[in-house]
């Protein structure tokens, strides 16, 4: 018997308890450990391969964060830019609304000038009608 020369050779008796035998138990431990082995190596070609995925992604994401880093200074240096501009056209449109305002009130003085200079011979020549019609009332009363 097989099992016997080699528990004889060992100096164990390893049978387990449904009586397998010693080199069956090892062929079993074999398959199992092949078995296991397999799975191993899969699951460390994947994880070498998700680790290469996310060295990509690591270098992509450090990438994009140095992008994001120059764009957002490009738009601070922008805003302060507008906010410089802002700043100009609100002094020029003060200085424009000043002037303009100056303008019209003068204009706005000068008009009023003008309409109570034009109400004014407005009622003189109304009083030089009527003086006129009465003059030529009378004289058609003496003809």
């Amino acid at each position: 018997n097989p099992s016997e020369s080699f528990e004889a050779l060992s100096g164990c008796s390893c049978s387990s308890e449904n009586e397998e035998s010693y080199p069956d138990y090892l062929m079993r431990q074999a398959s199992y450990f092949q078995t296991m082995h397999k799975t191993y190596q899969t699951q460390q070609l994947l994880c070498e391969k998700y680790t290469q995925q996310l060295l990509t992604q690591t270098t992509e994401c450090s990438t994009q964060t140095e992008e994001l880093a120059k764009k957002d200074t490009e738009c601070l240096e922008e805003k302060a830019k507008v906010c410089t501009m802002d700043a100009s056209v609100a002094a020029k449109s003060a200085v424009t609304c000043q002037a303009y305002s100056a303008c019209h009130a003068a204009a706005k003085l000068s008009l009023e000038e003008m309409m109570n200079s034009v109400k004014a011979k407005q009622v003189h020549r109304f009083q030089e009608w009527n003086s006129t019609q009465s003059l030529d009332c009378f004289m058609d009363d003496f003809n």
